[in-house]
C-alpha cells in the first residue's frame, strides 16, 4: 500500500500523522500546508496524473471547505480512497461525509486532536504495526495534551517541550528524527542533547515574552477588549502568558506576524476564538485559533511604511535554488 498524506504544516499535530504513516508504511510522500492552502492542494492532487501511483489519500488536522468535500464525495475514483481526520469544532460538518472522522471530544469527555484520531484508525487497520509500542502511545498523548492545552492544566511540561523541539528542528527534520526515535525506544524520553537545547530555549522564551509584553497594544474586536502584539515566534507561549498576565484587562490576545498569520489565544471562555477566526478566513479551537494576514494588508503595510513606494510585487523563487 502506498498512501499520500496532506496535513497541517503549522504545528506538531499536523506533523505527527506523517510520523505515524512512516512507521506503518516506511517513508511516505506528504504535503504540509496551511488551512488556506488545503483546497488548492487537494484539487491539484486529484488533477495530477502522478496521483495514480497512490492507493490512499489521508488528510489530517485540516478542515475542508464544503466545495472540497463535495469534490471528493463526487469523484469517481478517489471517493473510496480518501480518509479525513479532524478535531476542530468549526469543521464538524465535514464529519457528515462518509470519508471523514471529525471528533472534538470523545465519549469519555477526552479532547481529541488530529494525531489521536489518525492513530486510533491506524491501530484498528494495521494492529501489528503498533504492538507493544509504549513509547508511541506516550508520544501521541503528549501531542494531544499540547494541541488541546490539557498540558497546562495537567502540569505536563514535556508536552510543551515537544512543541519547542518542533520549532527548533523544523518540520521535516522533526519528522525524520522522531520517526526513527519512536521505532527504537520502549518509553518516550528526550535525549541529553535535547534537554540542553530545551534549557537554553526556555531562557530565550522568557526573555522574548518579557520584551513583547512591553510592546502590547489594546483595541476592541467584535466588542471584546483584546491585547495585540506583533511577534514572529513563540506564539503559543507568548499568547498563553500574556492572556494570563492581562486576564483582567483583555478577553484574548492576538499575535500578528505580517509575514505569516495571526494567532488568537485566551485563558477563559469569554469569546469562542474558533468562531472569531472563521470570520477572518481561519479556524481553530475555542481558546486557540488563527487566520492568515491578507496579501492586500501586507501591501498596505509596505505603502504606509514607505510612502511613494512603487511596483510592489512578489519576487518569484528561482527554480534552481
Amino acid at each position: 500500500m502506498k498512501p499520500f498524506i496532506i496535513s497541517h504544516g503549522g504545528d506538531i499535530d499536523g506533523a505527527s500523522p506523517v510520523i505515524l504513516c512512516n512507521m506503518v508504511f516506511g517513508h511516505v510522500d506528504h504535503a504540509l500546508v496551511e488551512v488556506s492552502e488545503v483546497a488548492e492542494c487537494v484539487k491539484s492532487f486529484l488533477e495530477n496524473p502522478e496521483s495514480q501511483q497512490y492507493d490512499m489519500l489521508y488528510i489530517t488536522d485540516l478542515g475542508l471547505p464544503k466545495e472540497t468535500c463535495e469534490l471528493l464525495q463526487n469523484h469517481k475514483e478517489w471517493k473510496h480512497k480518501v480518509r479525513v481526520f479532524d478535531h476542530h469544532a468549526s469543521n464538524l460538518f465535514v464529519g457528515e461525509y462518509d470519508f471523514a472522522t471529525v471528533v472534538v471530544t470523545d465519549a469519555n469527555g477526552v479532547e481529541q486532536c488530529g494525531t489521536t484520531l489518525f492513530y486510533q484508525y491506524l491501530k484498528r487497520k494495521f494492529p501489528d504495526a503498533f504492538l507493544h509500542n509504549t513509547a508511541l502511545e506516550e508520544y501521541v498523548e503528549l501531542v494531544r495534551q499540547l494541541d488541546t492545552w490539557c498540558w497546562f492544566k495537567n502540569g505536563e511540561v514535556r508536552a510543551k517541550q515537544l512543541g519547542q523541539l518542533f520549532d527548533l528542528y523544523g518540520k521535516e527534520k522533526y519528522i525524520e528524527c522522531y520517526t526513527e526515535r519512536l521505532k527504537q525506544v520502549h518509553h518516550f524520553y528526550f535525549s541529553e542533547f535535547e534537554e540542553q537545547l530545551l534549557e537554553i530555549e526556555e531562557l530565550r522564551i522568557q526573555n522574548y515574552v518579557a520584551k513583547k509584553a512591553k510592546e502590547m497594544w489594546k483595541a476592541t474586536i467584535d466588542g471584546h477588549p483584546v491585547g495585540i502584539v506583533f511577534a514572529e515566534k513563540y506564539r503559543s507561549e507568548l499568547g498563553n502568558e500574556l492572556a494570563l498576565q492581562y486576564e483582567k484587562e483583555v478577553d484574548f490576545i492576538a499575535i500578528v506576524n505580517a509575514g505569516g498569520g495571526v494567532s488568537f489565544r485566551s485563558c477563559n471562555d469569554k469569546v469562542d476564538l474558533g468562531k472569531l477566526a472563521k470570520k477572518y478566513g481561519g479556524g481553530g479551537h475555542k481558546r486557540a485559533s488563527g487566520c492568515e494576514v491578507p496579501e492586500l494588508a501586507r501591501i498596505s503595510l509596505l505603502e504606509k511604511t514607505f510612502p511613494g513606494i512603487e511596483k510592489i510585487e512578489r519576487l518569484k523563487e528561482n527554480d534552481e535554488n
